[in-house]
């Protein structure tokens, strides 16, 4: 126990001078310690890129054969994070080894590395997957059940393999590429991973498609990936593109979800009146887009701008969501003005909780002062009959399942009761209320988790309440199921399934569920998938 929580503190403060002692416990009689000093170093390496001794690397490619197919994902890992060029024959012949997060681990190792030999190896893989994928859904579409024929679970490695050819940016790879471009949807911008990919080819690549797969007017999340697509091209065309859907509504009127991104786009892109964009967005009805507005105007440091973030401070005043607030709050921070500390001050009599510790918190830096007595007590909104029916959950004696009906078959997860006693009871309460019904599954990061929860889609909506982290024991898992954060007592809705072990998430997210049966659904879940609905056993 004490060589692995050493390994995991080390891998948390990922110092160079860790790397050798680690490397000591690869080859680790004990199969989780050998799998927990593999992801370690990969995870250090990432840091630490070209500080990897070459015994580290010998060893890792000899653990891509190992019986722990955890261990052999982290070993491919570890060699892209080393962007060891000797590894890549031994990582090209994992490709077709029988568990799909190690072939992802693979894939993601190769474009890391960024050896262009590595390519036809690539290319070979990704027209079996595509021709899979196609299959796949020929057959699904004949099977009148399955309601999202498209999203078969080829899909996610696909993505991955397009990052990949992104990074190694060789021609030949384009054309598979422009065929991956419309998948899901049989049009552009169907995903963000490709569009970034091609538009590293340049713009005469990027804007070489056929008019009948351009974007259906409305369709918000193309236009996203899209936008993000003409951020990476940062060309004159692609700024003018972006006009095109910011003020022209080229592909219909602007859904406010797409907007965040869009923006971005245009900053990456050093889009020449992008300071009035963001004014104008800041006085927008939609709290993201304020709330983004805001987060890149702090660091400006124009007295016109001071004026406008403590203006819109008012208007968010009326939010629902403190998302606007917040991005204000240390946006001010950030200017060298006397006002600041005032404005601050001011804050730490919002009515939220969260909002004023933030002010709090970032007073320290301002006034180099501690304000922490002015935060108070947080008022939960919670009733004694609350509190009575989250402690009856921690005596149960007999468990408590959650069973998740998706579009991809179902799985049943065991609720941690005892050790996240509020997580619990809020998702219970959310999904008795039908509140997931529907909702789909907006992130997946294969090797990593799968993300649902947010009635919005965009990865910023909750259930209009935040709720506190309740740390606990439980070590992240393949199966954990954890409460996704945009800050510290931020949960709400949103919630993460776990691939494979993540021991760098333990600790640092509350983790409420396990899922015993139905990993196997969870696996072939692609972005786009849906929950019907969540059923609560007790």
């Amino acid at each position: 126990l004490l060589t692995f929580m050493s390994i995991n503190a080390l891998m948390r403060i990922h110092p160079e001078a860790a790397i050798e002692p680690i490397a000591q416990q690869l080859l680790s009689s004990d199969a989780e310690i050998k799998f927990t000093a593999t992801n370690a170093l990969a995870r250090i390496l990432t840091s630490n890129p070209g500080k990897a001794p070459k015994t580290v690397i010998t060893t890792a490619s000899s653990l891509l054969k190992d019986s722990n197919p955890h261990t052999r994902a982290a070993a491919a890992k570890l060699l892209g994070a080393a962007k060891s060029r000797d590894s890549i024959t031994d990582l090209t012949a994992v490709l077709a080894d029988s568990d799909v997060q190690v072939q992802v681990s693979v894939i993601r190792a190769l474009g890391a590395i960024g050896d262009k030999q590595a390519v036809s190896a690539l290319i070979a893989y990704g027209q079996k997957l595509l021709d899979q994928y196609r299959k796949s859904v020929a057959e699904n579409s004949k099977d009148k059940t399955i309601k999202q024929p498209t999203l078969s679970s080829e899909l996610n490695q696909l993505l991955v393999l397009s990052s990949s050819f992104g990074l190694l940016k060789e021609p030949t790879s384009l054309g598979l590429l422009k065929q991956i471009r419309t998948i899901p949807t049989g049009r552009i911008g169907a995903n963000q991973e490709t569009e970034v990919a091609i538009a590293k080819f340049g713009e005469e690549a990027f804007f070489d498609y056929d008019k009948s797969v351009e974007i259906k007017s409305g369709d918000w999340q193309s236009i996203s990936n899209f936008a993000v697509g003409l951020g990476e091209l940062a060309t004159e065309k692609g700024i003018k593109a972006i006009d095109e859907i910011l003020f022209q509504d080229k592909f219909g009127k602007l859904d406010p979800r797409a907007i965040p991104t869009i923006t971005q786009s245009a900053a990456k892109a050093k889009h020449p009146n992008l300071h009035k964009i963001l004014l104008d967005e800041l006085k927008a009805d939609d709290v993201i887009v304020r709330a983004t507005a805001a987060e890149m105007l702090g660091d400006s440091r124009k007295d016109e701008d001071f004026e406008a973030l403590t203006s819109a401070f008012m208007k968010a005043s009326a939010d629902t969501m403190n998302d606007a607030k917040l991005a204000i709050v240390a946006a001010v921070a950030k200017f060298p003005k006397p006002e600041t500390a005032e404005f601050l001050k001011g804050i730490l009599k919002d009515p939220d909780y969260l909002v004023r510790r933030q002010a709090s918190e970032l007073l320290r830096f301002v006034t180099s002062g501690n304000q922490d007595n002015a935060v108070a007590r947080v008022k939960t909104g919670h009733d004694s009959k609350f509190y009575a029916e989250v402690w009856a959950l921690t005596e149960r004696t007999k468990p408590v399942y959650a069973q998740l009906i998706t579009s991809k078959g179902s799985l049943k997860i065991e609720m941690f009761t005892r050790d996240s006693p509020v997580t619990v009871y809020n998702f219970m309460q959310l999904a008795k209320k039908g509140f997931f019904n529907g909702i789909s599954f907006h992130r997946v990061v294969p090797n990593f988790v799968v993300q649902a929860g947010d009635p919005r889609g965009d990865g910023n909506g909750g259930p209009g309440f935040q709720q506190r982290c309740e740390m606990n024991l439980k070590p992240y898992l393949r199966g954990t199921v954890g409460m996704a954060l945009s800050g510290k007592d931020t949960g709400g809705s949103q919630f993460f399934i776990c691939h494979s072990p993540q021991p760098h998430l333990d600790g640092t997210y509350t983790s409420f569920g396990q899922v015993v049966e139905g990993m196997d659904v969870v696996d072939k879940i692609v972005r786009g998938d849906t929950i019907e609905r969540v059923v609560i056993t007790e």
